[in-house]
């Protein structure tokens, strides 16, 4: 059995991961300056610190598609999930219909 310690450290860590993708894909296709708007209009506009990312997925989706594009915000969301899958030794499996929020759901229930 799973202590509560141990399911609580495992989501933190899960948590770090995703914030760390999330950084990684957007520097990789635009830049750092642009991770700073990013953040920016996340806690401007949606009161969202980096540490609330990963509970609120669809917020973040949203902002996505408001700054880059509906386009540009699933390739992102992709990249996203894929560098999700390498950190966590998981396979990724680009579906072209899932949202972030179904990527990070599919990468829980491997992880």
């Amino acid at each position: 059995m799973v202590s509560n310690r141990a399911l609580a450290e495992k989501l933190s860590r899960f948590n770090e991961i995703l914030i760390q993708s999330i950084d990684k894909a957007i520097n990789e296709l635009v830049s750092p300056n642009v991770r700073r708007v990013l953040y920016k209009l996340l806690n401007d506009h949606y009161g969202i610190i980096p540490d609330e990312i990963p509970y609120r997925l669809e917020t973040i989706s949203t902002a996505l598609d408001e700054l880059f594009g509906i386009r540009v915000a699933s390739a992102i969301e992709r990249l996203i999930a894929k560098h999700l899958c390498e950190e966590l030794s998981i396979p990724f499996l680009n579906t072209p219909e899932c949202t972030l929020q179904m990527y990070i759901e599919k990468a829980k229930q491997l992880n």
